[in-house]
Order: C-alpha cells, then sequence, then structure tokens
C-alpha cells in the first residue's frame, strides 16, 4: 500500500462521508485538547496537587493520542478498500462502455462456460439460454450508458421470453443501475419466475476471478495520481463554526466559566469560557441564517381561485 501523504488522505476520507480530513483532524485535536484541560481542573481542584495533575494530565494526552491513532489506522485501512473498490468500478464502468456489444456478450457468454454452464444459445436480442445441471435458464445483457437505469419496460420484455419460452430461472447481467419499479416487478414475479441480477460488484469478481482485471498496484497507482485539494480557510471555518457542535461549546464555557469561579485566581479559565461562548452563538446564528436562507429559497404554494 502506498504511504504517501495524498493516499492517506484520500483513504482516510474516503470513510468520512462528507467530512473533509482537515476537519476530521481538527476536530480530534479539539476534543484531545478538551479532555486535557477537564482533566487537569478536575484534579486540581480535587487534590491541589499541581505535579500530580500535570502527571495524570500527560497519561490521558498520551493515551488519546494513541487511541486517535488506532482510530485513523482502522479508517485508513477501511478506506483503502473502499477507495480500491471504487476506482475498480470506475475503470470496469469505461471499458464496458467503451467495448461493442458483440465483444460484451462474448465477456458474459465467457463467464458462464467458466461457471460450467453449457449450450449456449442465442433466443432474442441480447438474451441466451444456457443449461446447467439439466436446468435451462436465460439470460439478459444490458449495457447501457453511464447513468441509464433498467426500466420496468425491460423486466416485463425479458420475463414475456422467459415465459414464452417455458424458462423460470434467469440472470440479468447489467453494470447499470436497476430503478425501483423494475426491482418491485421482480420481487412480484417471484412466485412464476426466478430472476438473479449479476450487477457491477458481481462482474468485477468474475473479472477478478478469472485474471482479466489489472494487478493491484495498477489500481494503486491510479489512486497515487489523483490529487487530493481541499480548500483550508474554508473547511477549517465550516468546522469551527458548526451547528452540530453548540451544544459541546455551552457544555465547554459552562465548565470552564463554573472552573473560574471556583478557582478565583484563574482568569485563562473566564477567557477560555468567553471563547467557546462566542463559538456557540456565532455557530447559531449561522445556523439561523442558513435556515432563513433556505426558507426563502423554497418555492411558495398558493391556492389560485377560479374564474367567476
Amino acid at each position: 500500500m502506498t504511504k504517501d501523504k495524498n493516499t492517506r488522505k484520500i483513504f482516510i476520507e474516503e470513510t468520512l462521508g462528507t467530512r473533509k480530513y482537515l476537519s476530521y483532524r481538527a476536530d480530534l485535536i479539539m476534543y484531545k485538547l478538551l479532555l486535557c484541560i477537564f482533566v487537569f481542573f478536575v484534579i486540581v481542584f480535587i487534590s491541589s496537587d499541581l505535579i500530580l495533575s500535570l502527571l495524570i494530565v500527560t497519561q490521558v494526552f498520551i493515551i488519546f493520542t494513541l487511541i486517535n491513532k488506532l482510530n485513523i489506522n482502522r479508517k485508513l485501512k477501511e478506506g483503502e478498500v473502499l477507495a480500491i473498490k471504487k476506482i475498480k468500478k470506475e475503470y470496469v464502468t469505461k471499458k464496458l462502455k467503451e467495448i461493442d456489444i458483440e465483444s460484451y456478450e462474448n465477456l458474459i457468454k465467457f463467464f458462464f462456460e467458466k461457471e460450467g454452464y453449457s449450450n449456449i444459445k442465442r433466443i432474442g436480442k441480447y438474451v441466451y439460454s444456457v443449461e446447467l445441471d439439466n436446468i435451462t435458464y436465460c439470460i439478459k445483457m444490458f449495457n447501457m450508458y453511464e447513468g441509464a437505469q433498467v426500466e420496468k419496460l425491460d423486466i416485463r420484455s425479458f420475463a414475456g421470453t422467459m415465459s414464452k419460452n417455458k424458462i423460470k430461472n434467469g440472470y440479468i447481467v447489467t453494470a447499470n443501475e436497476l430503478s425501483e419499479e423494475s426491482i418491485e416487478i421482480i420481487n412480484d414475479l417471484k412466485d412464476n419466475l426466478n430472476i438473479v441480477i449479476v450487477d457491477l460488484d458481481l462482474i468485477i469478481e468474475k473479472l477478478e476471478k478469472y485474471k482479466i482485471l489489472p494487478e493491484k498496484k495498477f489500481f494503486y497507482k491510479k489512486i497515487s495520481e489523483l490529487k487530493y485539494t481541499e480548500k483550508s480557510k474554508k473547511i477549517i471555518k465550516n468546522n469551527t463554526f458548526n451547528s452540530k457542535k453548540i451544544i459541546i461549546y455551552i457544555f465547554a464555557a459552562t465548565f470552564f466559566y463554573i472552573n473560574s469561579r471556583l478557582l478565583p485566581y484563574n482568569s485563562v479559565s473566564l477567557f477560555i469560557s468567553f471563547y467557546f461562548l462566542l463559538l456557540a452563538i456565532i455557530s447559531f446564528a449561522l445556523y439561523l441564517i442558513d435556515k432563513y436562507k433556505l426558507g426563502r429559497k423554497l418555492p411558495s404554494t398558493s391556492i389560485s381561485s377560479g374564474d367567476n
């Protein structure tokens, strides 16, 4: 696995969903500092021993750092699997769209022959019959343009072909998605027809099984060539003034304010309290502004009276 920072960031972001790598790391640092400060003041308040407090805080800092390291390594491994899977899908999808329909049909027939199916015959447009253990199966091959879906009319047509040829078991082979209506029809037909979907994941699995795909290092190279970019200022702003952190900010502001009252000579706690209170206020204000803007963008509905 490539260990450069660019690739690591790409892998980790695969497990973060809509969040950004910089935002995630900033949160880890903030939570670690808050925990250490919290533990420090609690120990000082209980024991009044500054050295003991510093020792315990150091231990907490090290433990929390190790936990973060383990979490990052876990996300790195999960992200590696997700990123490789994603880049394989993009690669295979592109290749399938580049080949002609005859080559696509030959590829699918090759898979079924390798799996032990025999007596392959064309019985319709992109439709074949095959046999396995004296049972006849029907295969429908779709290789549509990117973004297209297998619709209910496609399923009805295939079901009609199966019924006409008195075949009860069938495969739909496609790298495209199936519409919700087409999936419903397949489920409705379960009592009479058994239709199995061979999707993009299964196609990739067969390509790997029969050594048709490039080796893993090819896909790692593809990922390493991707450029990880992030607008740091925007990410830091969105991460800092986040409505989901308002409760954390209020809790932190309350804690440091109470600490400043219990330890009158600790003026730093009061300033920290004001800082988190300010973050909470700004975050809440931005939340209200965004909600107001969203409300204004929504189309208004009205009931128009008919002509008198």
